[in-house]
C-alpha cells in the first residue's frame, strides 16, 4: 500500500522516517554503550579533577579522576618486569557479552581482573580508564604496609613484634599508641578509643586526619597521637578498626629502616614481583611520611601481581618475598586469637595482620578499601579477584555485597571453596 500519493510527499516522508530511525539508532547505541551512572560521575565533563582535598567525598563528578590520578612519592617499576599472561582460551563466563561482562557493566567499577594460577582469565575497564591507569588503594594499602613490616622484621630492622611502636618512633613515647606493641597495631588491637563510624566534622576520623593536611608541621603527627589518650579495651584483646594504627606502622617502618616507605616498597615488593608500572605513595603534607593506611596507587595488572604473590604464599618463583610465617599469621584464621576470628571480630570478617579474613572453610582473605576497592585471594585454588571502584558510599554500599557474591560465583565456577 502506498502511503504517499505525490513524489514530493514521498520524499518528505522518507526523510522524516530516516531521521526518526537515525535518532532511534543513536538512542539504542547510547543505551548499549552507556556505563552505569556515567553522567553523575562526570563523563560529560571528561571526568574532571577535584579542586579541594577530599572533595570526592561530596562531589561524585571528580571521584573517577581522584581515584586514578597518582600523587606523591614514586615507586619505580621493576627493572625485571613480569608480564601477566592471559589464558589461551577464555571460559564462557569471561567472553565478551558473558556473565562477567554483565556483572562489570552493572557496577560502578573502574577496573576488574580475575586470575587463576597467575594467569589472567578476565580483564576490563570503564569510565575511560585503561591498563595504564593507576588506581588508589584506600585501605588496601594497609596490607601493603603490613607486608613491609613483616619483611622489616625478617631483615632485622625490627627486633620483635612485641616491641613498642615508640621504640622506633621516639616522638610518640609515653602516649597510648606509642606504648602499644607492633603486633597489636597489626591486629588493630591497641584498645585506644577511636571510631571510624562517623566522618562528621567532630569525628575521630577528621580529628586524626587534620594533622596530615597541616603543611610542614613535623610535630603535628605526635601531637595528634597524644590527643587520643583513653583506652576502651585492654591492649590485644579486642578488634577495633582504626586507620591511625596503620599510619603509626608507616612511621615505625621509617624509624626502623631510616628509609622512606616508597624506597622499601620498590626494593622489597615492586622489584621482586616484577611490577611493570610505576606506583605512588601519597604523603602527609605535615611531615612527608607516606599515608600507609590509605593512599597507594598502582595499575590493575600490578595489583593483580600482589594478589598472585599472596596466593603463592608470599613467593615469586623460588624466592620468598614476604616471610612465610609472618604471612600465615596475617592471613590464616586458624592462627589468629579467638577475638580476631571471622564472625567474631566482625559479624562476617575476621582480621589478621592488616588483612581481612573470610569465614570460608578454606583459607580465604582480602585487601579491602572504601568505595569498592578489593583484592580477594584463595591460595589453595590459586584464584584472585581484583576490583577497583567508585561506589556511591564509602562503606555499606549494596554494591559491596554484589562484589562478594561475584567472588563466591568465581570460586564455585573455578574449583575454589566458596563457603
Amino acid at each position: 500500500m502506498r502511503i504517499c500519493n505525490k513524489p514530493i510527499r514521498c520524499r518528505t516522508h522518507r526523510a522524516i522516517t530516516s531521521f526518526i530511525l537515525g535518532i532511534a539508532l543513536i538512542m539504542v547505541s547510547f543505551h548499549a554503550t552507556a556505563e552505569v551512572d556515567e553522567v553523575e560521575l562526570g563523563k560529560p565533563a571528561g571526568y574532571p579533577k577535584c579542586k579541594y582535598f577530599y572533595e570526592y567525598s561530596s562531589n561524585q563528578k571528580c571521584r573517577v579522576h581522584s581515584f586514578s590520578n597518582p600523587v606523591g612519592l614514586k615507586v619505580q617499576a621493576s627493572v625485571n618486569k613480569r608480564r601477566l599472561k592471559a589464558v589461551e582460551v577464555a571460559p564462557p563466563e569471561a567472553k565478551p557479552g558473558g556473565e562477567w561482562d554483565r556483572y562489570f557493566a552493572s557496577q560502578r567499577a573502574t577496573s576488574m581482573m580475575v586470575l587463576k594460577h597467575g594467569e589472567i582469565i578476565y580483564e576490563n575497564y570503564q569510565y575511560d580508564r585503561n591498563s595504564r591507569s593507576s588506581f588508589r588503594s584506600f585501605s588496601m594499602a594497609k596490607t601493603i604496609t603490613g607486608m613491609l613490616i613483616g619483611i622489616a622484621l625478617e631483615k632485622g630492622h625490627i627486633k620483635s613484634l612485641q616491641d613498642a611502636a615508640s621504640d622506633y618512633v621516639p616522638a610518640i613515647k609515653d602516649t597510648l599508641w606509642g606504648d602499644t606493641k607492633i603486633e597489636s597495631l597489626l591486629r588493630m588491637a591497641s584498645g585506644v578509643k577511636f571510631s571510624e563510624a562517623s566522618y562528621g566534622p567532630d569525628s575521630d576520623v577528621v580529628r586524626w586526619t587534620k594533622n596530615a593536611v597541616i603543611p610542614k608541621d613535623t610535630k603535628a603527627f605526635a601531637k595528634t597521637v597524644s590527643s587520643f589518650n583513653e583506652r576502651a579495651f585492654p591492649e590485644g584483646t579486642h578488634f577495633n578498626y582504626a586507620s591511625p594504627e596503620t599510619s603509626i606502622l608507616a612511621h615505625v617502618l621509617r624509624g626502623a629502616t631510616k628509609r622512606t616507605v616508597a624506597e622499601l616498597t620498590k626494593e622489597w615488593l615492586w622489584g621482586p614481583i616484577g611490577a611493570q608500572d610505576d606506583a605512588h605513595w601519597a604523603v602527609a603534607p605535615s611531615d612527608g611520611v607516606e599515608l600507609g593506611d590509605s593512599a597507594f596507587y598502582a595499575t590493575l595488572r600490578d595489583w593483580g601481581k600482589i594478589g598472585v604473590l599472596l596466593a603463592n604464599d608470599g613467593k615469586v618463583g623460588d624466592t620468598q618475598v614476604v616471610p612465610y610465617d609472618f604471612l600465615m599469621r596475617a592471613t590464616d584464621p586458624k592462627l589468629v586469637p579467638d577475638a580476631f576470628k571471622p564472625r567474631v571480630a566482625t559479624p562476617f570478617f575476621g582480621y589478621g595482620y592488616q588483612t581481612w579474613l573470610f569465614p570460608n572453610s578454606e583459607k580465604t582473605f582480602a585487601l579491602i578499601g572504601v568505595y569498592g576497592q578489593a583484592i580477594f585471594v584463595q591460595p589453595k585454588s590459586k584464584l584472585v579477584f581484583v576490583q577497583t571502584s567508585v561506589f556511591n558510599k564509602p562503606k555499606g554500599d549494596p554494591a559491596f555485597r554484589d562484589m562478594i557474591g561475584q567472588w563466591t560465583k568465581i570460586l564455585q565456577q573455578f574449583g575454589g571453596v566458596a563457603y
